[in-house]
């Protein structure tokens, strides 16, 4: 009895940990990923931000040859934006200015994208997880900033 209660445990931990999903790292991104970021200005930098569907988040700035990790957001969050961006792929937009802000959602080949600036500004739902996706990366603790 023992043994099979023992067995149908680490069958539980093994499912479990199997559903996590995947997990990546700098050399291994994701190849489905919402990307956010902002930038221009007087200094032309822009910094980036890759989300995974899992939550994690990547940045990189301009002038940087790789991406670092940054910590992760709530998954559901991420989600909700992967879900979002993607009923929205024909409404992409470009409409660049001085300083932008932008939103990018891959999934395999294919890349929809979000540009916008201050005096420009983006429909209702891409303001929205735009700032939903800017404030679960700012509230990461400062030790990934």
């Amino acid at each position: 009895m023992k043994r099979i209660a023992l067995g149908i445990i680490s069958s539980l931990i093994i499912f479990l940990y199997a559903c996590g999903g995947p997990k990546y790292s700098v050399s291994n991104l994701p190849i489905n990923f919402v990307e956010m970021g902002n930038g221009g200005g007087f200094t032309g930098e822009y910094i980036y931000y890759k989300i995974a569907s899992n939550g994690q988040v990547f940045t990189s700035k301009s002038g940087d040859t790789a991406y670092a990790e940054y910590g992760a957001i709530p998954k559901k969050t991420a989600k909700n934006a992967f879900k979002i961006l993607g009923e929205m792929k024909d409404k992409s937009i470009s409409k660049p200015g001085n300083l932008n802000y932008f939103i990018f959602r891959a999934e395999g080949d294919s890349m929809t994208s979000w540009l916008w600036s201050d005096d420009k500004m983006p429909s209702e739902e891409i303001s929205t997880i735009y700032t939903a996706l800017n404030e679960a990366i700012s509230a990461l603790p400062a030790s990934n900033k």
